[in-house]
């Protein structure tokens, strides 16, 4: 997997590197990405702090690649669930239409969830916090929002397909515009309709339960200098998602 996002990223960034060493297993795995998505006529674009590991893996668990996302049992093993190499979790939507094709893409049920900006923000910097795994460094919440801000000023297209490149509202947009291009947001706030939508979709069982969509954000509440901060920063995603 790390082979094709290597070759991806060349690729958007223009670079001249030679990648032709994946060619194959590239256009191997877009032929199965068409055909099994083909099949069930639905994409969840996977927002990071939305629950999206949940749903990533409750997808996975019952109609299997290229839905499913890793993730840890109770007995902290990882679970044996096949995932896409062009595909990864957060994959944004104008990438996934690129590899599936617009007309693929326009006849699946897309849909994704958003999550209230001052609560996604906070997440995000609390999971940085614990895994140090994201790229920033570990300092306070208007450090790490400076950090952000710095990591999404250029074109998103510009931008390596990574969690700590990206407001949420970049994953479900166009490429060079605003426009949705994913057919269903959904808010984290309202689990009803989150989980009407994934029985919708043929989940057999409702995933979200009390407990299972916390804010995570422990006793950490947000002064209003923070606020004014995200609103700044996030201000597209207030504007765009609704809030």
């Amino acid at each position: 997997m790390s082979y094709l996002k290597f070759a991806l990223d060349e690729l958007r960034q223009g670079s001249q590197s030679d990648i032709s060493f994946v060619d194959f297993a590239i256009r191997a795995e877009v032929e199965q990405l068409r055909a099994r998505i083909a099949e069930c006529h639905f994409w969840f674009v996977a927002i990071p702090r939305t629950s999206s590991s949940y749903i990533q893996t409750s997808l996975g668990a019952q109609f299997g690649y290229p839905h499913g996302k890793q993730s840890l049992t109770s007995n902290n093993t990882s679970a044996p669930i096949v995932q896409s190499a062009l595909l990864p979790p957060h994959t944004p939507s104008f990438i996934v239409r690129e590899i599936l094709g617009k007309e693929l893409w326009q006849a699946c049920n897309t849909f994704s969830v958003v999550r209230h900006p001052y609560a996604w923000s906070l997440s995000l910097w609390r999971y940085t916090k614990l895994y140090h795994n994201l790229g920033f460094s570990d300092g306070d919440f208007l450090t790490f929002l400076s950090e952000l801000k710095a990591n999404i000023k250029s074109p998103r297209t510009q931008r390596n397909c990574y969690p700590s490149n990206y407001c949420q509202y970049d994953y479900v947009v166009e490429r060079n515009s605003n426009k949705f291009l994913v057919k269903n947001i959904l808010k984290f706030e309202d689990r009803e309709t989150i989980n009407d939508f994934l029985l919708s979709v043929g989940l057999k069982s409702i995933p979200f339960r009390a407990g299972q969509m916390g804010s995570d954000s422990g006793d950490y509440n947000l002064d209003e200098t923070e606020k004014a901060a995200v609103r700044k920063i996030l201000e597209q995603d207030f504007d765009i998602l609704g809030y």
